[in-house]
């Protein structure tokens, strides 16, 4: 029933109508909870980098500018509204425009221009941030999608299946927690590996209700965790950063759970190494 739905949400907002770009071909990347984003590939402008750098024999686009189109549920378009104080009867009938700066060399997204439009495709808000986002935000699909595209990488295919179960629990108010390693953060150096854990909360909906990212350094020679940074949404908040952990260093004990997750992540380090030295070794130049 839940895939029926989605698919009738996709199919339902992929023939809104845009007023000014009739001949835009938007291509769906990925969806969540509240929003879809689709791109239009024919709108991308990019440059490459100088002839050294290379990638798989081709030349290595360093930047690329996007238009992204956004749609929403009910909800999503609601967080969307307030976010700007605008108010409309129905929150699901508006939809955004906006323009990204890709720096596929640096890992970095600007948010250039944004223009949210309501179901008979007249503007109902500009905004033009200049800001910066972190990748791992509701666009990294849209990154590794044009990363993907323009460089022949492996990126949104690993993407798409970016999650490595590790385990889940129920907190004290029985709400179900999921742990899972995301695989786009995982990088090996010699004896460290860095990866990234989440702790998905879910509502009784099913509904993301709270995430922690966990940041760490696993240190295979000396069987240790060092955590380096935690980051916590709450649905109703936003991120907040925590500090209270970080730098703080555990040993990992035979049987324990950091000995079932050192043995995962090495054994998908060994699987996947040229992707795990994806940034430091695929790519050469002066």
């Amino acid at each position: 029933m839940r895939r029926i739905s989605l698919l009738f949400f996709i199919f339902f907002i992929i023939f809104i109508p845009f007023s000014h770009a009739a001949k835009v071909n938007w291509t769906w990347i990925d969806s969540d909870n509240y929003s879809s984003r689709f791109i239009d590939m024919d709108s991308i402008t990019s440059t490459e980098m100088p002839s050294a750098y290379v990638y798989n024999a081709r030349p290595y686009v360093g930047t690329a500018d996007i238009w992204v189109k956004l749609t929403y549920n009910s909800e999503g378009g609601l967080q969307e509204l307030n976010s700007y104080g605008l108010s409309v009867p129905d929150s699901a009938s508006v939809y955004s425009i906006i323009r990204l700066h890709c720096d596929l060399d640096n890992h970095t997204i600007q948010l250039v221009e944004g223009h949210i439009y309501n179901l008979n495709g007249k503007s109902i808000y500009d905004y033009f941030p200049q800001t910066y986002i972190p990748e791992m935000s509701r666009y990294q699909g849209v990154y590794y999608y044009v990363l993907s595209q323009l460089n022949h990488t492996d990126d949104f295919k690993q993407y798409k299946s970016w999650i490595i179960p590790i385990d889940y629990y129920h907190d004290d108010n029985g709400k179900v927690h999921n742990v899972v390693i995301n695989k786009m953060t995982i990088k090996k150096n010699i004896n460290h590996i860095y990866y990234s854990i989440y702790f998905v909360g879910l509502a009784p909906d099913n509904s993301i209700s709270d995430i922690l990212i966990n940041n760490n350094d696993l240190n295979i020679e000396n069987s240790t965790i060092t955590t380096i940074s935690n980051s916590v949404y709450k649905k109703n908040n936003g991120w907040i950063e925590i500090n209270n952990y970080v730098n703080r260093q555990s040993l990992i004990y035979p049987g324990s759970n950091g000995a079932m997750l050192r043995d995962k992540l090495m054994k998908y380090c060994a699987e996947n190494k040229a992707w795990i030295h994806r940034y430091d070794s695929n790519i050469s130049g002066t």
